[in-house]
């Protein structure tokens, strides 16, 4: 995921999301309630694909996640206080 994160955006993933528009967006929640929107691209190829598969014009992109957003959900309920 870029950018590189402190925590690299965490390790409890537990619902992902994808977006069909134009650019793929895949939204990963994580436990602690954080939104991650990020943006599916083409990456670049690997060194260790490269050297394998270099004569074969098919071999496949690793996508990268790029985070353009960050939310973070209020999890606790509050009372609503009527006077």
């Amino acid at each position: 995921m870029h950018p590189a994160a402190e925590d690299n955006y965490g390790y409890d993933a537990c619902a992902v999301l994808c977006l069909p528009y134009v650019a793929n967006v895949l939204v990963i929640t994580t436990e602690s309630g954080m939104l991650h929107h990020c943006v599916v691209l083409e990456g670049e190829e690997d060194n260790e694909q490269t050297s394998e598969k270099s004569w074969d014009s098919r071999a496949d992109l690793i996508p990268s996640l790029y985070v353009f957003v960050c939310v973070e959900l209020e999890l606790a309920l509050k009372r609503v206080r009527r006077g």
